[in-house]
């Protein structure tokens, strides 16, 4: 499909990894040039997401959102419904569900693609509590390697040095994660667990590492987003997953850490709106 030329609204998040006002002056320039202007420019967390009314209201049916997996997240569960289309952009520290979409490339070249074939749909999601995830859901000790990730973002040093050697020490001492309904992999459990919507449903991923140097080793590849570069099993895919622990799960959402119970589910969904994909 091809969409045409039209005035946008672009969401940007002031706060996130890749975010400076020459990034978004260079970013507004690319839009005016491909022919979709932008109307507003909406800064977070100044302000506050746009609702599907205000986008009806203005007769917005175009929304690019610069930011990171976390926030888009955020944004696209607030646009359940709504008859438009969502242009994700990298704009956070991981970029994820961009690259998912348009492949390893920047955001200007992202819109210079507007004026050729795009696809556009609604994706699978996973549902966790009113809470959603586009990308993925992180659930054990492991998961506060996330922690590690957002030190490297803010350039604290100190901090990462520290938060490292917590990662490192929780995801050798536990509690392992369980995948207890369906009932998959082996019983010690595992230090981390990944869950993935996918359209056959949330496809588990345990990583297996067994010694310190395996710890490490995981650690660096979430560092680098490579989550398969660490050692891992796939244990299969379902539409719902229940994770178990002896102590309260660590989460992470799309990149954003979040704290879990004992015992947490996760269901397989749709986003509800669309989202542009212009990888070839």
């Amino acid at each position: 499909m091809r969409i045409e030329p039209q005035p946008i609204w672009l969401i940007v998040n002031e706060k996130s990894g890749s975010f400076s006002e020459d990034a978004v002056q260079a970013l507004a320039e690319a839009f005016d040039a491909a022919g979709f202007p932008a109307r507003r420019m909406v800064r977070i967390p100044t302000d506050e997401a746009p609702t599907p009314a205000q986008f009806d209201e203005a007769e917005i049916r175009l929304a690019a959102i610069f930011t990171g997996d976390g926030t888009i997240s955020s944004i696209v569960a607030g646009l359940g419904g709504w008859g438009g289309k969502v242009l994700v952009l990298p704009g956070g520290t991981m970029n994820l569900l961009s690259g998912r979409l348009h492949g390893e490339v920047d955001e200007c070249q992202i819109v210079a693609r507007l004026a050729g074939e795009v696809t556009a749909r609604d994706m699978p999601i996973i549902c966790h509590g009113e809470r959603q995830a586009l990308v993925g859901i992180s659930a054990g000790p492991g998961a506060k390697w996330y922690d590690v990730r957002e030190d490297m973002r803010d350039l604290s040093i100190g901090q990462l040095v520290g938060d490292a050697a917590d990662a490192a020490s929780a995801t050798i001492v536990g509690p392992f994660v369980h995948c207890v309904e369906p009932a998959l992999g082996r019983d010690t459990g595992y230090p981390l667990i990944e869950l993935e919507p996918s359209e056959e449903g949330i496809r588990i991923v345990a990583f297996t590492a067994a010694t310190l140097g395996g710890y490490l080793e995981q650690g660096w590849a979430m560092l680098k987003r490579e989550f398969r570069e660490g050692p891992h099993e796939v244990l299969g895919h379902a539409d719902s997953v229940s994770l178990g622990a002896d102590e309260d799960i660590a989460l992470s959402v799309d990149g954003e850490p979040q704290e879990g119970k004992r015992e947490e589910t996760f269901v397989v969904a749709r986003s509800g709106v669309d989202l542009v994909a212009t990888r070839a």
